[in-house]
């Protein structure tokens, strides 16, 4: 009897970075995992990082509890990231909230941080 054996293959996060006022910006990085679990990091100039989040499946809203930031960027109380299936093979994270910005503040609704492959569905593409 032979037996058929799917190799254990590693796929690395796929990265979104996006600017958000002229000097803050995210990074949003999938892990692939069954969650979905994508983790969001707030930056100054993409240098000083100010804030790190996660959203998957299980924790599909996440908001920052108090402002944080530096005399040029305030990320404010509020800042809120939230995860939206998209069917089976994809997933967006969003961004909703203020960020003040050398004083002038930025609303952001419905900000699109990413659109990311599903964890499960690439599983299976590589097993089938």
């Amino acid at each position: 009897m032979t037996k058929t054996v799917a190799p254990l293959i590693l796929i690395a996060g796929q990265n979104v970075n996006t600017q958000l006022t002229p000097n803050s910006n995210t990074d949003a990085r999938a892990t692939f995992d069954l969650n979905d679990t994508t983790y969001v990091n707030f930056y100054y100039q993409n240098y000083r990082l100010y804030w790190v989040t996660l959203v998957s499946i299980a924790t599909t809203e996440v908001s920052l509890q108090q402002d944080v930031g530096n005399n040029i960027v305030t990320f404010c109380r509020g800042l809120t990231v939230l995860f939206s299936a998209q069917g089976p093979e994809q997933y967006q994270v969003f961004l909703d909230g203020k960020i003040i910005d050398e004083q002038k503040v930025y609303s952001i609704k419905g900000q699109s941080l990413g659109v990311f492959k599903r964890g499960q569905h690439i599983r299976h593409k590589l097993v089938d």
